[in-house]
């Protein structure tokens, strides 16, 4: 009993005595040490998968919804993403990315890692924080903003006219604009920054599922995938599912007139969602190499 109060972590059998049983941390119901290692990669999975969700959900959840007021607020420009919007990436087209990542399962080296210290390794860590809103969030914000300001452009308002137009919303109108235009080009702006977003959280989330870079042991991915069928069917079910998902809620936002008349969402063209796919592989490609030479500095 005194050994085990003084362990890190105390261990004792079921079917021990009562003493050591009160002394421990964990009691083995199964009377197997072996539980243990189970245990051990089954914490890892759910601390690692938690992380790993936090940094899908933090870029467009978060910074780039923070970005687009501070525009507004500070810098007189109209607002690139209204507030129903917002709420929307939130609640509805990030949720599906993110049940996907709590069941994505262990990476091969899940185990091979060094115990995780409680004290300085947390959850929302400054690394999982600098990485989710000053990298990938950076990178989304910009895909947006650039999205954005091409659509006005198409539109005959250059970014200088829209920084600092205060009187944007002028009964009189601005640039040549009617009252009336410039409301519509809001709404339809914002529903092209608001697509930008969510295509590209489809690049992000295919980066967030693995902290090993795709390169890396692509042959035996490939050949796991071929011995073990079942796992490439879950893989393609569960991802598919996402992708549609997000795409399909998206569409149905910015398509349906009922969500135009009443939240102020427009139509949003083909070209801009086939530049945000651009965007969203860039942004995926990025991140790929930033965990390359993550690994391969840490491997030296």
């Amino acid at each position: 009993a005194p050994a085990l109060k003084k362990a890190d972590v105390g261990v004792a059998m079921h079917s021990g005595a009562d003493i050591a049983r009160d002394s421990a941390d964990i009691i083995l119901l199964t009377d197997n040490f072996t539980a243990l290692v189970t245990g051990i990669r089954e914490g890892r999975l759910v601390f690692m998968n938690l992380q790993k969700l936090i940094s899908y959900l933090l870029p467009a959840g978060n910074f780039s919804e923070l970005i687009p007021v501070i525009a507004n607020v500070f810098f007189g420009m109209p607002l690139p993403l209204s507030t129903f919007l917002m709420i929307t990436i939130c609640v509805c087209t990030d949720l599906f990315g993110s049940l996907v990542i709590i069941y994505e399962e262990p990476e091969a080296d899940i185990m091979e890692h060094g115990p995780r210290n409680s004290h300085t390794d947390y959850l929302l860590s400054f690394r999982v924080l600098i990485h989710a809103c000053l990298f990938i969030g950076v990178l989304e914000t910009i895909s947006a903003f650039t999205m954005y300001f091409l659509f006005w452009s198409h539109n005959g308002l250059s970014p200088d006219q829209l920084i600092f137009a205060w009187d944007f919303s002028n009964s009189n109108g601005y640039a040549g604009h009617t009252a009336d235009e410039l409301i519509d080009l809001t709404n339809q702006s914002q529903s092209v920054f608001f697509v930008t977003l969510v295509v590209c959280q489809l690049g992000n989330l295919l980066s967030a599922r693995k902290y090993t870079p795709y390169s890396i042991d692509m042959g035996s991915r490939l050949k796991k995938f071929w011995n073990n069928p079942k796992q490439f069917k879950r893989f393609a079910k569960f991802y598919s599912f996402a992708f549609l998902a997000e795409i399909f809620w998206a569409l149905i936002f910015t398509e349906i007139p009922f969500f135009h008349y009443y939240l102020s969402t427009a139509h949003v063209p083909f070209q801009y969602w086939l530049s945000a796919v651009g965007f969203s592989c860039a942004i995926f490609a990025c991140e790929e190499l930033r965990k390359l030479v993550i690994y391969s500095t840490t491997k030296k």
